[in-house]
């Protein structure tokens, strides 16, 4: 039950990372 409730806020934190790093790519495009 306690990884079924992290894994929402795991996958949240992975497209804040991606989207930042796609953010970065276009900054230096």
């Amino acid at each position: 039950m306690v990884s079924r409730s992290f894994h929402p806020i795991q996958h949240r934190h992975s497209l804040h990372f991606h989207l930042k790093r796609v953010t970065l790519q276009l900054n230096i495009s």
